[in-house]
């Protein structure tokens, strides 16, 4: 009492979480070191549900994604906090002895510590689930059947599986597959594979103490709808479970002859039957169109299914219902499109797989339910697959470029093999269609034996034609095409290299030419030496005759009164001129237009 009035005051102020901690820190140190097992079980009781309503910085948040720096560091003492309250809920069961009202406050506490999905981690996944399985323990070997007992459990395991979908594990490396499913890491696969595990033993438990042939129990965990009937092995019948979401299952009677099991083991007098519908926002595995179904088939008091064949010799019939529309989109080019059929979910890989299941396919968008039928057990859905060209589920034929489903390119190809060039394999009627080409009659040539070459008229009788085109000629050695980039059809090879060709003789034979070229040859140097000496002798007379003459003239200034206008200059210039010997001693002063004196 002390302790719900203290809470109650707590509860008041909904951002108050440092004081709901501190306080449950110090409720929970003291009984653990006084070792009193019913505070244990009160405080747990009662902080469940207060550690879900006072939410403080992370009041109204439903995902980590946009959450405050605050309500992040909440959610990380958060989790701490619950896994250790889990830890002291396992603890207790452990120690215990069971009863209806324990095994009964168990649930609740289990259910109350697992209601926020984002304050759990893998640690607190852990935790609750091996409380959960001890609780289940409990109760199987002490014959107890608490009524509320499987409902509460179940509800918290879906609890679970939402806390591994919000990031318990490591969410940060789940993507999303071309296939349509949504692997989680390998420690989030292990959880998924831990509470589904749970799930069974939760399913087992509600038909403790029933009789065989009884009808299934309803057990609604908020995310999953379980169905479980307990049935005789020894004179079985065909036995059916259905859904009210329109999920059904037929098990052969068949299920338990000894051609469909595997191992010597002896078989059991009773045997459990479950069917589950999961809410699609629900589904331990994503990339379905809708729930997910499973079916399982296992001895009384287990939550593992009998080691059947598989193939089993007679199926289970199935009806799986989808919500989401199946694209409708068709590709022009190759013709796939789009279907929907039911697969299974192998655990091992996690990914959705068709082995062993016959499945028509989904064409109703009113009634949308699949009929299939399976040879194995296991979890099944509606899954969105590529069809191939012939409409048909994971059929990997296409259009060829001829547009033919699954052809070959053959229908719209010419002789070459490549399609859609406008040729045809007829070789134009001038030849046969061999491997990948077309061999053409004499004188006919082409990819389509389309050109016709004569040597005798296109080559002009000088040639041969082009043997892969037909389109020119080969000419003869000294025969050439005039002009050269004359186009088809010519003629080519019209004209000879005789044409521009200049006579020259022979020359003759023997030593007259040696000796007649040194006869004239040397005659001739000897000629072209004297002229070159004779005109360097000639040209270096006159240089020295210039020299001379260049000595014997003086140049003196003009007087400043003898100054002329500029039209008045004469165009002489005054010398004196040193004459020869005998003038040597007379001076004559000249001017080009004087009179002399």
């Amino acid at each position: 009492s002390t302790v719900r009035r203290e809470t109650a005051l707590v509860a008041a102020s909904t951002d108050d979480t440092s004081v709901l901690h501190a306080m449950l820190t110090s409720r929970l140190s003291a009984a653990l070191s006084e070792g009193d097992d019913a505070a244990l079980s009160k405080i747990l009781s009662a902080f469940g549900p207060l550690l879900n309503s006072v939410q403080g910085a992370c009041s109204g948040v439903t995902s980590v994604t946009g959450a405050s720096a605050a309500c992040r560091s909440l959610l990380t003492e958060r989790k701490a906090i619950r896994a250790n309250l889990l830890t002291v809920q396992m603890a207790l069961l452990r120690r215990s002895v069971a009863t209806e009202s324990s095994l009964e406050q168990a649930g609740v506490i289990l259910k109350g510590l697992t209601q926020k999905p984002l304050e759990m981690d893998a640690g607190g996944v852990r935790a609750a689930a091996a409380a959960a399985a001890q609780a289940l323990s409990s109760a199987k070997s002490s014959g107890l059947r608490p009524a509320a007992f499987p409902t509460t459990l179940a509800v918290t395991m879906n609890q679970l599986l939402q806390a591994v979908s919000a990031g318990a594990g490591s969410p940060s490396s789940r993507r999303l597959l071309a296939a349509g499913i949504t692997p989680l890491d390998s420690e989030a696969r292990d959880l998924t594979r831990e509470v589904l595990a749970g799930v069974a033993a939760v399913s087992s438990q509600s038909v403790a103490g029933a009789a065989d042939g009884e009808d299934a129990t309803e057990l609604d965990g908020g995310g999953f709808f379980m169905l479980t009937a307990r049935v005789a092995t020894t004179g079985f019948t065909e036995t059916s479970l259905e859904t009210p979401g329109g999920a059904f299952a037929i098990f052969p009677p068949t299920l338990f002859k000894p051609a469909a099991l595997q191992g010597s083991a002896p078989l059991p007098a009773s045997a459990e039957i479950m069917l589950i519908q999961w809410v699609a926002s629900a589904n331990p595995a994503g990339g379905a169109l809708g729930p997910i179904v499973t079916a399982q088939v296992r001895p009384l008091g287990s939550n593992a299914s009998f080691p059947f064949s598989d193939p089993l010799p007679n199926p289970i019939q199935l009806q799986v219902p989808f919500e989401t529309n199946v694209s409708e989109t068709v590709n022009a080019f190759t013709g796939q499109g789009y279907a929907a059929i039911t697969m299974y979910l192998d655990e091992g890989e996690w990914e959705w797989r068709p082995r062993g299941v016959v499945s028509e396919t989904a064409t109703d968008k009113i009634d949308k339910k699949i009929m299939a039928s399976t040879s194995h057990m296991s979890h099944f859905s509606a899954i969105q697959v590529v069809t191939g060209c012939d409409g048909v589920p994971l059929s990997t034929k296409v259009n060829d470029h001829c547009a033919v489903c699954g052809g070959d390119n053959f229908t719209c190809s010419g002789c070459d093999g490549i399609p859609n060039t406008g040729r045809d394999k007829l070789c134009s009627g001038r030849g046969t269609c061999g491997s990948s080409m077309c061999s053409c009659r004499v004188q006919w040539f082409g990819l389509q034996c389309e050109h016709f070459c004569a040597d005798e008229t296109i080559c002009s009788g000088h040639g041969i034609c082009n043997g892969a085109t037909g389109r020119n000629c080969t000419c003869a050695k000294g025969w050439f095409t005039s002009p050269a980039n004359l186009a088809w059809p010519g003629p080519f090879c019209t004209t000879s290299d005789d044409v521009l060709d200049i006579p020259v003789p022979d020359p003759p034979e023997g030593p007259a030419p040696l000796v007649l070229a040194l006869g004239i040859s040397i005659p001739v140097g000897i000629l072209i030496c004297c002229f070159i000496g004779y005109g360097t002798h000639k040209v270096w007379g006159e240089w020295k005759r210039g020299q001379e003459i260049r000595k014997t003239i003086m140049e003196f200034p003009v007087p400043a009164s003898a100054a002329l206008r500029a039209d008045q200059k004469p165009k002489g210039s005054l010398r004196i001129l040193q004459g020869r010997a005998d003038d040597e001693q007379r001076g004559l002063l000249t001017h080009p237009e004087s009179n002399g004196s």
